[in-house]
């Protein structure tokens, strides 16, 4: 892989972080508003209360979802950095840019993330 498209992933995967960043600033966010809400006894009714903490469930794990995410990514800028990136954990054979470009922070080929489930 050239130093274009290294550029090029290193620019997909900053931009992917900010996004999965921001999600998780206001998913927080909200969670604190209805934990605070709640706190208050805003809602005094069960069925407000049981809303609440589905939506509290819900940002939670997405939250966790995110958070996933920014791991793969920083995992995969370090690939970059140490000049791994692009080459399949499991197999050591290239990853295809194909691959890449639909999932920047790809650390496996397609047939070695097939054989790991």
């Amino acid at each position: 892989m050239d130093a274009q498209q290294l550029a090029h992933f290193k620019n997909k995967l900053l931009e992917l972080q900010a996004q999965f960043q921001g999600e998780i600033g206001g998913l927080e966010q909200a969670t604190n508003v209805i934990n605070e809400d709640a706190s208050y006894g805003v809602s005094n009714h069960m069925a407000d209360d049981a809303t609440d903490i589905y939506e509290r469930e819900k940002n939670l794990s997405l939250i966790e979802d995110r958070q996933e995410l920014l791991d793969q990514i920083t995992a995969a800028l370090e690939r970059i950095e140490s000049g791994t990136y692009g080459i399949c954990l499991k197999s050591g054979k290239p990853i295809p840019v194909e691959r890449l470009e639909v999932l920047p922070y790809a650390a496996l080929s397609v047939e070695a993330q097939i054989n790991n489930h």
